[in-house]
């Protein structure tokens, strides 16, 4: 299991903006530089924390130590599609690319098992811990540990009651917006929650497609909506039952065009038939069908 890397900051709004549009435009940025930190506006260590983000969530890349960075497919189309990331399925693809195509880190350990609904942060240390000392792995230095498991509850957390802040300097974890975790402050205790925010169709997939291990020339993947292991996966990635996101999975396909998601019988299984597209496609077609959606509304009220 990975730890550390991120200079223990979590992902804070325009981070990713920021770090996109600089990859853009410049391929030999470093982050641990006076011109990164500059050109950003954040301090040293925020910019080595940007750098490990578009790292994390696979929207950035360099093949080689000494190779030049550059944006992924996802990361370019992020900037095409939303460059300012106010899409709530962007932060779900990113959510998705995080828990379940990153390597094994807290971030993956965590949305991986159906661990305790409510905890506190010492007892989730303390099941790391315990993860660590089964698996074999080196354990790492306690206050790595620490920081990781802050990270990740920083990032996810949200916080109950909710603060009394200037929406202008609101700087809280765009993943909050998914309503994975909260914090009850009062207890300082938190809780898993079962996921009230939407999960556009398009992200859904994406996540669907993203628990299996795929054939390259793939061009659809059948999935039986009983399929525990696809869809056990997914529901703790996005806090829901598998029952619920087979439903969600069927509820989808009602939405989306029949060449990207339809729901068939099959000797008296539900069959989900998915067009495995890469991150960056789904994004452009949720924003292809909301943008449409939001003309025809504009096209009926005058």
């Amino acid at each position: 299991m990975k730890f550390g890397g991120h200079e223990t900051f979590f992902l804070r709004p325009g981070w990713l903006t920021k770090g996109l549009t600089l990859v853009q435009a410049d391929v030999n940025v470093t982050w641990n530089s006076d011109r990164a930190s500059d050109v950003m506006g954040v301090g040293r260590n925020m910019s080595k924390s940007i750098g490990w983000w578009l790292s994390r969530t696979g929207t950035s890349h360099r093949a080689e130590r000494n190779q030049p960075l550059t944006l992924t497919p996802l990361g370019k189309g992020i900037l095409e599609n939303d460059p300012y990331l106010v899409q709530l399925a962007t932060w779900w693809l990113l959510h998705f690319q995080l828990v379940l195509n990153g390597p094994n880190d807290v971030f993956s350990w965590f949305f991986g098992s159906r661990a305790d609904p409510r905890f506190t942060r010492a007892a989730l240390e303390g099941s790391l811990h315990a993860q660590i000392e089964r698996s074999g792995e080196k354990m790492p230095a306690a206050m790595t540990l620490h920081r990781d498991i802050a990270v990740l509850l920083q990032s996810y957390g949200r916080p109950l009651p909710a603060p009394s802040v200037d929406p202008e300097d609101n700087l809280d974890c765009p993943f909050r917006r998914l309503d994975l975790i909260v914090h009850r402050t009062d207890l300082d205790v938190f809780e898993r929650r079962s996921a009230l925010s939407v999960i556009a169709p398009e992200a859904l997939c994406f996540g669907l497609l993203s628990t299996l291990t795929l054939a390259e020339d793939s061009d659809y993947v059948d999935i039986p909506l009983d399929h525990m292991g696809a869809l056990s996966r997914l529901g703790v990635a996005t806090g829901r039952s598998v029952d619920a996101v087979a439903d969600a999975i069927a509820a989808a396909a009602g939405t989306l065009d029949d060449d990207l998601l339809t729901i068939r019988q099959l000797a008296g299984l539900r069959m989900a038939r998915v067009r495995v597209l890469p991150g960056e496609d789904w994004l452009k077609l949720h924003i292809h069908r909301t943008s449409n959606l939001s003309e025809a509304k504009k096209g009926r009220a005058a």
